[in-house]
């Protein structure tokens, strides 16, 4: 309906009483409450009169609505009758709000309701027009709407969804600026979780912040998925802005370790750190221990008893933790006084690689006592290697894994790390050069099929790559080049003939006398 359409269909006297509020509520904010009350008394006084009365009232206010849409530029002026809508929004609600001495809802509350929402459907239903002020000013009027109403009918509801989740993407900033109401009106369900989520990276810092601090609150654990949790944990805990960062650690901390019973190996069960990277679990926990330093002061051999992928994490990371601060502050925690000897832990990294051998078709366990292993090969890496008997036997350990074309290449890596931290360079050169060449027997083999051939080809070449990309310069390579690089090469299988070439690049990259060989 146009204004012109409106205005004939609004008796004079109510046109010229609206039309007068608000021509005097542009001049000045000071005589905006003044106005408000008398607009909210038409309101009363025509909602006395029916329905029609109501309708009369709801076509004014909606004309004059229209003039102040529909001005072009962002000035003082429009800034001005938008606040003078929204305060009157807000008074409406609050006068019709008092409870009756008979405790029933009274004419002027059911009036008041059906303004609010009507005034809700008619910006809702214009909230995607073309004009960015437009956008902006209607935005304005639903957030005042929805603030103003107690509760809105399931059609009201359902269409603020759709509408306000569109406008958290608007290409215009001045409309995005009442993200901040949309988002904490917006309800949690899986329709709308995954819009919800998305304001983790909100261009502005203060949607960000308010995000964690508001809207997480209404959001448990359990009801995102791991890749949704850690999303809004990397998204926080990695924020630029330090507030808001902040605000994803208190999040933690007081929401999400309470819904896990205060307990940190079942908050690092919801994150599932097998599956995923383990950088968003780790940086939690780093987190978590800035605020608790001195959260262990040893693990004792008991711990390693019974090792869960939780336990094993906590273990390895906040190791990791206080070796950094030692090394930063020179603090008197040591590491290497915070855990049992070598020769222990070659014993449980032997225990755990016996399950993992006797492992047949489980993939999922399998994974996990991988995952185990790695870690005590990290924590390993970190202690001191003055126990001789231990650094053999852990050295040992390693090298019989390694042998081993069933385990993962994230655990291949790290054993390879380990030897190298553990031996001197030509010892270390020596003992996967060796590796190698027994991996080349098993691939020279005529009683083994093409599975386990590439698979020995493919390890005996990771060892070769894992040397040259630690600056390892071995005389035996030459050898190798004409054995097996250049015949992994000229493979038929892809991924043997994608990982000779990378093999041959390394090699010929790292000297100008292999490049002219």
């Amino acid at each position: 309906m146009s204004s012109q359409a409106i205005a004939a269909a609004i008796p004079p006297a109510l046109f010229q009483a609206v039309c007068s509020i608000f021509h005097d509520a542009q001049h000045h904010t000071s005589t905006h409450r003044k106005n408000v009350h008398a607009l909210v008394r038409l309101h009363k006084d025509h909602s006395a009169l029916g329905e029609e009365g109501e309708r009369s009232f709801f076509l004014a206010f909606l004309h004059c609505l229209h003039h102040v849409l529909n001005i072009r530029k962002n000035d003082e002026l429009s800034n001005r009758l938008m606040r003078f809508i929204v305060g009157f929004l807000v008074r409406l609600s609050a006068s019709s709000s008092a409870p009756t001495t008979s405790g029933q809802i009274s004419i002027n509350q059911q009036a008041t309701t059906r303004f609010l929402e009507n005034a809700l459907l008619y910006a809702l239903d214009n909230v995607d027009a073309k004009d960015k002020y437009v956008r902006a000013r209607l935005c304005q009027v639903v957030v005042a709407g929805v603030n103003a109403v107690e509760e809105v009918s399931a059609e009201v509801f359902q269409l603020l969804q759709s509408k306000m989740m569109e406008r958290l993407f608007d290409k215009e900033a001045m409309v995005r600026g009442h993200r901040k109401a949309v988002l904490l009106q917006i309800d949690c369900n899986l329709v709308s979780l995954p819009a919800i989520i998305s304001r983790a990276r909100d261009v502005e810092p203060s949607i960000r912040k308010l995000f964690f601090t508001q809207k997480m609150t209404e959001i448990e654990i359990a009801k995102l998925s791991v890749e949704q949790r850690d999303f809004v944990l990397k998204s926080g805990l990695t924020d630029r802005d330090e507030a808001v960062s902040r605000a994803c650690v208190d999040m933690i901390f007081s929401h999400w370790l309470e819904q896990t019973n205060s307990n940190l190996i079942e908050f690092l069960t919801c994150l599932d750190v097998v599956s995923s990277d383990g950088e968003v679990a780790e940086c939690a926990l780093k987190s978590f221990f800035k605020v608790i330093p001195r959260l262990f002061d040893s693990f004792p051999e008991v711990y390693f008893d019974h090792l869960t992928v939780e336990t094993a994490f906590v273990l390895r990371a906040y190791l990791a933790f206080v070796k950094d601060l030692h090394d930063c502050t020179n603090t008197s925690q040591d590491i290497n006084d915070m855990v049992p000897e070598l020769t222990k832990l070659k014993q449980v990294m032997m225990k755990f690689y016996e399950y993992l051998v006797a492992m047949t078709d489980d993939e999922a366990s399998k994974a996990e006592v991988e995952f185990i292993l790695g870690e005590i090969m990290s924590v390993c890496s970190m202690l001191d290697s003055a126990d001789e008997m231990g650094r053999r036997g852990c050295c040992e350990v390693t090298e019989e894994i390694l042998l081993n074309m069933n385990i993962s290449d994230a655990l291949f890596e790290q054993g390879c790390s380990l030897l190298l931290k553990f031996n001197e360079r030509a010892v270390f050169t020596d003992t996967l050069v060796s590796m190698a060449r027994d991996f080349m027997s098993v691939a020279e083999s005529t009683s083994v099929d093409d599975q386990t051939r590439n698979m020995a080809l493919l390890r005996a070449l990771a060892l070769l790559k894992f040397l040259l990309n630690n600056n390892v310069d071995f005389a035996p390579f030459y050898d190798f080049l004409n054995d097996l690089v250049i015949p992994s090469v000229n493979s038929r299988f892809a991924l043997v003939q994608t990982e000779g070439l990378c093999l041959l690049g390394l090699y010929v990259l790292s000297s100008k006398v292999h490049v002219v060989s």
